[in-house]
């Protein structure tokens, strides 16, 4: 009888720990400025929706604010938040890729982040070798 207690009180416990991280919320991201009247607009509408959890219609109003300005990397985001709050990893990550290419590209890089699979080392390179 202890032993199924025992086991009961572990259950409830793994159950309700999962249901705390279940509920965790997502917060969007919000820029210091936009200049886009258009883009201000969607952006605004979209962080509205998403915070009454109205993910569908958050991201159609992210979704217009990438479009009028195609370098807010915040609409990027949070459409990629909004996506994956729906179960849309796959679309989901193609935004946060996105972004992190705007950002890299602000941040100096030529071109943005590189896209697809980046050699790290020439194959030649041993592990632990200092590169040449």
């Amino acid at each position: 009888m202890k032993k199924w207690i025992g086991w009961s009180v572990a259950v409830l416990m793994v159950l309700s720990a999962a249901t705390v991280f279940a509920k965790a919320s997502l917060t969007p991201v919000e820029p210091n400025k936009i200049q886009n009247k258009d883009a201000k607009k969607e952006f605004k509408e979209g962080m509205k929706a998403f915070k009454s959890e109205k993910y569908s219609e958050a991201a159609t109003h992210f979704e217009a604010a990438a479009k009028a300005d195609p370098n807010l990397a915040e609409a990027h985001i949070n459409l990629g938040l909004a996506l994956a709050e729906q179960g849309n990893t796959d679309e989901a990550k193609k935004h946060f890729d996105e972004a992190t290419n705007i950002i890299a590209g602000k941040a100096g890089g030529k071109g943005g982040a590189p896209k697809g699979n980046v050699q790290t080392q020439p194959d030649s390179m041993q592990p632990g070798e200092p590169p040449r």
